[in-house]
């Protein structure tokens, strides 16, 4: 593949600027990951919701997924492929392109879950409070058969020390697009939690609102669900802490999370990812949990 990057910048035939609705921008950024990027790119088409645009940066991917792209390029305001930093390198590189009122980010292997998703959220903002910046609903994480494995994320609690927890699960969350004037875009020096780290130096000063349903599915294996990457998130956990001023050492509850990462880890080099899972699964249901591990 040639070393200029590929682009594509149309205008939206479904946007009208006349539309008194606010534009909601969707940006995925994607770098090899054909095998489930169509269904990405479907659930963004699909949208009852009209006012509106997407906005792909691909990192360079060299196995169909710009085929992918170009196939649905009616449904694509924006694109480019072309090598970057990762992840949040290529958020920062979309948002130069987005014009709308409200902003979400979505990788590869996300997808909206209804196609009301989007026209659910803007509902949402007509009773919003002032100092809302953030909408966020739950994220439904799914296996490769689309079973869902656990939901996750539930409301919050406007106070500092809640910062260090948040349950907002950022692939459903909806930035205003202040957020980004005001604080910056991503410090892409982070792997796994750039946006942890965007949410926390926003909601120090503006407020969040919980949209008590599922507006996304994730399927397990992206950057940030991989079991590979446990510790790193919970080691850039700690940064964030750091950088923003929010401990001054590590509370008892990272502790034991970093524990049992750890204690997966040894045992999946042990015994082998099979049956590590199936210990993982045997202690969870002990527990009143679900199985999780052997149904990935």
């Amino acid at each position: 593949m040639s070393s200029m990057p590929l682009v594509r910048d149309a205008p939206s035939a479904w946007v009208r600027r006349d539309d008194p609705r606010p534009l909601f921008t969707v940006i995925v950024a994607t770098l090899n990951s054909a095998h489930r990027f169509a269904r990405c790119l479907a659930s963004v088409a699909d949208q009852t919701y009209p006012h509106r645009e997407l906005i792909v940066m691909d990192g360079g991917s060299t196995d169909g997924t710009v085929d992918i792209i170009r196939a649905h390029t009616p449904t694509v305001t924006y694109w480019e492929s072309s090598p970057d930093r990762g992840i949040y390198h290529a958020w920062n590189k979309a948002l130069v392109h987005a014009h709308g009122e409200w902003i979400s980010f979505l990788g590869a292997d996300d997808y909206f879950w209804s196609p009301r998703t989007i026209e659910r959220v803007a509902g949402v903002l007509v009773d919003r409070a002032p100092d809302v910046r953030i909408l966020y609903g739950r994220v439904a994480v799914v296996n490769s058969r689309s079973e869902v494995l656990e939901v996750v994320g539930g409301p919050w609690m406007r106070r500092r020390a809640a910062l260090r927890a948040l349950p907002m699960p950022h692939s459903a969350v909806f930035h205003h697009a202040s957020v980004f004037r005001e604080h910056g875009g991503f410090d892409d020096s982070f792997r796994i939690a750039g946006d942890y780290d965007l949410l926390v130096r926003v909601l120090q000063s503006a407020n969040a609102e919980f949209i008590p349903e599922t507006l996304v599915g994730m399927e397990v294996g992206g950057i940030s669900s991989a079991v590979p990457n446990e510790l790193l998130l919970l080691r850039e956990q700690a940064r964030v802490w750091q950088k923003n001023g929010l401990t001054r050492g590590l509370t008892p509850s990272w502790w034991r999370a970093y524990v049992r990462a750890g204690v997966r880890r040894a045992l999946r080099r042990v015994f082998g990812e099979p049956t590590a899972s199936r210990l993982f699964d045997l202690y969870r249901r002990a527990t009143g949990r679900p199985a999780i591990w052997t149904r990935r």
